[in-house]
């Protein structure tokens, strides 16, 4: 396996979520498949008329998040990710160096493989990764959480040598261990391409403030908010509770009902018959 390269010595982004009316609003122009209508919409939404706004590319991105049996990296706010958008699957690691609201600034690590090597490192629990990035686990098996299915969209932002990446994320998410999944789900990412960019990252965080009206600042990564909204980090009860909740236990509860009718109602033939 190739060795773990550094993809940028710091990621630094902003992350925020879009309300019903703003989804609505970009969902309405990506439909009409007017690259024009995006722009607008995402310049009027984000308040960024001052900078340039180009398209750059839209992929088809699949992610299988890995963690200990006790969230090691969960707590730490680390990321062991597989990701699929191209011939070769891609390891990636992430380990945060600061966050704030709505804010990343995280080191990334990144090798490619093929799948035969990343059948025999995940039945593994990739030792040689562990070994060399994430020793602190070195004794701890790596197990298969969590899945993101992202259509994402990105676009190039420019003003006065800052170079920035915005992309517009739709996606969903699966419980590989219980089959749920989730509603769709939006998020758009600014990252800073440059020094220039994450310089003056922190004040477009801070003007965002003042026109976010449609928006809400992310808690955490996509990992993070995976792993609440499905109850992995909460008592076995619960995420039992949250399964049937999402329609699995209310289609059991309408069969059981149903048995139950049945009975009942061949009880109560029984007592006419045996009345008569």
């Amino acid at each position: 396996m190739n060795a773990l390269t550094t993809v940028v010595p710091i990621e630094h982004e902003i992350k925020v979520t879009p309300n019903t009316n703003v989804q609505i609003k970009l969902l309405s122009s990506i439909r009409s498949q007017n690259i024009d209508n995006v722009i607008k919409t995402l310049k009027a939404t984000l308040g960024i008329g001052d900078f340039s706004v180009l398209p750059e590319d839209v992929k088809s991105i699949i992610d299988d998040y890995y963690d200990t049996e006790d969230l090691a990296l969960y707590y730490t706010h680390s990321v062991f990710r597989i990701r699929r958008e191209g011939v070769q699957p891609t390891l990636v690691i992430k380990q945060l160096v600061r966050q704030a609201q709505g804010e990343l600034e995280r080191t990334e690590y990144e090798t490619s493989l093929s799948e035969i090597e990343l059948q025999n490192q995940s039945s593994q629990s990739f030792p040689e990764v562990v070994a060399s990035q994430l020793p602190d686990i070195r004794d701890k098996k790596l197990a298969y959480l969590l899945k993101v299915t992202n259509e994402r969209r990105n676009y190039l932002m420019e003003r006065k040598g800052e170079r920035y990446r915005l992309s517009l994320d739709m996606f969903v998410y699966a419980n590989p261990k219980t089959g749920r999944t989730s509603d769709q789900q939006f998020e758009v990412e600014i990252e800073a391409l440059n020094d220039a960019a994450s310089a003056k990252l922190n004040n477009i965080k801070h003007n965002l403030l003042d026109v976010l009206t449609g928006f809400k600042f992310s808690a955490g990564s996509k990992y993070e908010r995976g792993i609440k909204m499905f109850y992995i980090d909460s008592a076995e009860w619960k995420q039992v509770l949250a399964a049937w909740s999402s329609g699995i236990g209310l289609a059991w509860i309408g069969a059981i009902f149903g048995i139950l009718g049945l009975i009942v109602g061949i009880v109560g033939v029984w007592l006419t018959i045996k009345s008569l």
